[in-house]
């Protein structure tokens, strides 16, 4: 199987555990291999009070603890408390809770679905769209919609559900709505730091802070209409607003304090973290280690970042973002050059990415168009 950080650890003797969400838990199965428990909440958002719980008990052992929470993800939920912070004015019919908001949409489901589903989807399930007075065929829709669900987390399609019905209480045409829906996501990602702020404050409590190693990482950023789209994911956005996340490593008694600007990539988390507790390296382990630069300080020029999704491909390096959309798109398949339309963007001069300079830069185009197709032919 897949050798992933947990369980190279656990070869070295610490205990592994994952406290995330169940969803994504139950989602990424390739991801828990190595872990030898999970204490997941049965929620979709965020609650790392089993994690606290778990370090309470365990923390005389070395451990790896996977934490993970989807509080700064669509929909944006944050307490009233941390929206007020950040929004100019609060609206109730605006800022919701998230069980707040499960309960809206079930009622919402439940009442209308053709206001949420698609005409060809509800005429294409009539045992579930059925008439409302009819329970037995509306349970498993109810069940869709149920936090508890079966196997103790929600149905996978519930989600894209909530997604739609909090999205629609947003016109984004208007400015206002524009502007308070990223402070939402302000709020979230603030909420998201002050939990990190508590398992700092925990860790300390625990005699831990002087011998463990933090990392915090996001798999991914948020647009907000830089590039026409909204949210991660939506039109195969894959500009800088969509991959450029935090990565921050931070040992005991702080014993490197810089910042860098080197370009890195999720894949080299795991190479860093083994080096830095002196473990071996998986023979066919992707990614390269970052503690040359933690410790001297020094960035690797040549280094590059690939991302793609949904036909949309990129590639960047310390000057320039390359960009490549397959506009036949088939899953799996390696793009075609007929089918590929090429962006290029300074990062130094243009670091947003507005401004396409593939014309004014032939070569750099060129060159990063061949590296992209060998990458992805490999």
């Amino acid at each position: 199987g897949t050798r992933t950080l947990a369980s190279v650890l656990r070869e070295y003797g610490y205990r592994t555990v994952w406290a995330g969400t169940t969803d994504a838990y139950n989602g990424y199965p390739a991801l828990r291999g190595g872990f030898d428990e999970a204490v997941a909440p049965r929620v979709w958002k965020h609650d790392w009070s089993g994690a606290f719980s778990w370090l309470e008990k365990n923390h005389d052992a070395p451990f790896f603890m996977f934490l993970h929470t989807w509080s700064a993800q669509s929909p944006y939920t944050p307490a009233d408390a941390a929206a007020r912070r950040f929004l100019p004015a609060f609206d109730p019919a605006k800022s919701i809770s998230y069980e707040g908001l499960e309960r809206e949409a079930a009622a919402r489901v439940l009442r209308s679905p053709q206001r949420v589903f698609a005409p060809a989807v509800v005429s294409a399930h009539p045992n579930i769209f059925a008439d409302p007075a009819r329970p037995p065929e509306w349970s498993a829709l109810a069940e869709l919609m149920d936090a508890r669900g079966s196997g103790g987390g929600k149905h996978p399609s519930s989600w894209k559900v909530l997604d739609k019905v909090y999205w629609d209480r947003f016109d984004l045409r208007q400015a206002r709505d524009r502007a308070y829906v990223r402070a939402l996501y302000d709020a979230s990602v603030y909420q998201a730091d002050e939990s990190i702020g508590e398992l700092l404050r925990r860790l300390e409590s625990l005699g831990l802070s002087k011998r463990t190693l933090i990392v915090v990482i996001a798999d991914h950023g948020e647009a907000f209409g830089e590039h026409g789209t909204w949210r991660h994911g939506h039109g195969g956005n894959v500009h800088v607003e969509a991959l450029r996340v935090p990565l921050i490593f931070a040992f005991p008694d702080a014993r490197f304090r810089l910042r860098s600007d080197a370009v890195a990539q999720s894949i080299d988390v795991m190479p860093t973290v083994l080096q830095a507790v002196g473990a071996e390296p998986p023979a066919s382990m992707q990614g390269v280690s970052l503690m040359p630069i933690i410790t001297g300080g020094r960035a690797d020029s040549s280094g590059t970042a690939f991302a793609s999704w949904r036909g949309h491909y990129a590639v960047r390096d310390a000057r320039y973002a390359c960009l490549l959309r397959d506009a036949c798109a088939a899953s799996g398949a390696v793009p075609e050059k007929r089918c590929l339309s090429l962006s290029l963007y300074d990062r130094r001069a243009d670091p947003g990415e507005t401004r396409d300079v593939r014309l004014r830069f032939p070569a750099a185009a060129e060159k990063c168009e061949d590296l992209l197709l060998r990458r992805l032919a490999e």
